[in-house]
């Protein structure tokens, strides 16, 4: 089977970390290799507010796309949203019974004649709902690659959906505690292949940092540690040394309100503050003018700030959750996961070592060249679908 051209099926929105992925995957393939990649996205639940937003969204989503060279499924998302009525979530489930499949079989449908359809599995539109339709239409039965981004909370409590899994030719994840779960969990070990997150590797222009960065964006509550973080800098702020942070990220509704009452609650509200990013290199310049990167997640993958924080020169501060540890080899301090006050003790040590950030720094940018470059990445998933088309 010739490998020539590649069908993607991913998030598209224009700075969202999946389509970030996606995108400069997609560029490095094209530039280095030669290949064909063509991507077919969809509406997706994350910024919906209401049934209006739903609706609205068949005219005006291709806005926030990254680029407007994809073919675009017009299927809005409606997310289960747990406070609204059992009216309205029982319509919501009867809508997605209808709607996956479909999704599921336009994606198979626009990449017949393609021997790879790589699916980039985030959440929603792009989850594996739509990836089991997308098997199961399949017909033509080009090889397929999922690269898993983030589970379900469906995944998690009945992990025999995991098996889907099994339906692929490749699932590609980003860390050996992500593996070890899906091993667990039924997926046959010979399909899992481990490749790590992607970044632009930049040595720093800017040196002024006097804040910590954290990657804040929705899904917030409950599953990024910011209510651990909030009172360990409120801890520090008491000792009479606080650490000052921004947050950055974009919030489905209600999100940005949750961390804003804990701010309240813990009387931090000098110290953070949001940011408002517009672009690559902006987001570039605000993490190389960091202390560091908080990354206190319990309940979700820390991956595009390690990586982000990494080829930027700039240290990590993460939670043992998640696997996130695997990325740093000394280029970062490590706490036990949902303790305020072991997370306080390593933001002192992060905050008053100047001498131990630099030194981690510098070797980030070393890890990062080996590890995360898109020559890198790139290489390896070209190599993965070599062996895929060669069978």
């Amino acid at each position: 089977m010739k490998l020539d051209k590649i069908g993607f099926v991913s998030c598209w929105a224009y700075l969202r970390i999946y389509s970030v992925q996606a995108i400069h995957l997609k560029e490095t393939l094209e530039k280095r290799f030669g290949l064909q990649v063509d991507v077919r996205t969809s509406n997706c639940g994350c910024f919906y507010t209401g049934f209006s937003n739903v609706i609205s969204s068949f005219s005006n989503y291709e806005s926030v796309l990254a680029s407007r060279e994809v073919q675009f499924i017009k299927l809005p998302y409606f997310r289960a949203h747990p406070e609204k009525s059992f009216v309205s979530q029982s319509a919501r489930l009867i809508y997605r019974s209808i709607t996956d499949p479909i999704r599921g079989k336009l994606y198979a449908q626009k990449d017949q004649g393609y021997p790879i359809i790589h699916f980039h599995q985030s959440a929603d539109a792009f989850s594996i709902d739509s990836l089991k339709w997308l098997l199961h239409y399949n017909k033509n039965h080009a090889k397929t690659v999922v690269t898993v981004h983030r589970l379900s909370a469906e995944q998690e409590t009945n992990p025999v959906v995991n098996q889907t899994y099994n339906g692929c030719d490749a699932v590609v994840v980003d860390t050996e505690y992500l593996k070890k779960r899906l091993m667990d969990w039924g997926v046959k070990p010979e399909k899992i292949h481990l490749i790590k997150y992607g970044a632009f590797i930049e040595h720093a222009k800017y040196n002024s940092a006097t804040e910590a960065i954290m990657f804040a964006g929705s899904p917030l509550i409950n599953v990024k540690g910011f209510e651990y973080l909030a009172p360990a800098l409120r801890i520090l702020k008491e000792e009479g040394n606080p650490l000052r942070v921004k947050l950055h990220g974009f919030h489905m509704p209600g999100h940005q309100e949750w961390a804003d009452d804990i701010i309240k609650k813990e009387g931090i509200g000098d110290i953070v503050r949001w940011l408002k990013i517009a672009n690559e290199q902006e987001l570039i310049r605000e993490y190389q003018n960091s202390l560091c990167s908080l990354v206190p997640y319990t309940n979700y993958p820390g991956s595009f700030p390690a990586s982000l924080a990494m080829a930027n020169g700039i240290p990590v501060v993460t939670s043992d959750d998640w696997g996130t540890q695997e990325y740093l080899d000394g280029t970062g301090l490590v706490f036990k996961s949902r303790s305020v006050e072991d997370l306080a003790m390593v933001l002192r040590t992060i905050r008053d070592e100047e001498a131990l950030r630099k030194e981690m720094g510098q070797k980030a940018l070393q890890v990062a060249e080996r590890d995360f470059s898109w020559e890198r990445i790139s290489q390896k998933y070209f190599e993965l679908y070599q062996s895929l088309t060669a069978r």
